[in-house]
């Protein structure tokens, strides 16, 4: 089984799931099923979360007003199938998407998840003028 993929992940920011593997989808001549499906080609592939850090440095995880990253490959278990990025912010009662980006290529998306991850620590105002629209 391959590595999971390195990815910087900046101070205030948590990892609550990860199966973004470097590793490139494998499949049979002439099918579409990926037969390495488990090195991160599915729906559910990473979950990073805003996270709020006290003065004694302690984490806490905000079931409200934060901002999240959510990483699939579609359609699951699929050669021809791509990376999506979403990236929301969770309000108290609704998720709201702000932007996205989608490709095939792993280093594309982990570049941009550290993006939108050190973008938002340094100008979250301008992500959170986009909730709602």
């Amino acid at each position: 089984m391959a590595e999971l993929l390195r990815i910087g992940i900046p101070y205030g920011w948590v990892v609550l799931d990860n199966k973004l593997y470097d590793s490139d989808p494998q499949a049979d001549f002439g099918r579409s099923f990926i037969n390495n499906w488990y090195e991160g080609f599915t729906d559910d592939v990473l979950w990073i979360q805003e996270c709020l850090v006290n003065e004694q440095g302690e984490y806490a995880i905000p079931k409200t007003n934060h901002f999240n990253i959510d990483i699939s490959w579609l359609p699951g278990n699929d050669i021809n199938g791509k990376y999506y990025a979403k990236l929301s912010w969770m309000a108290i009662d609704e998720m709201f998407e702000i932007e996205k980006f989608d490709c095939a290529n792993r280093f594309e998306i982990r570049d941009r998840i550290e993006y939108w991850m050190m973008d938002i620590k340094s100008f979250d105002s301008k992500y959170k003028t986009r909730v709602g629209k």
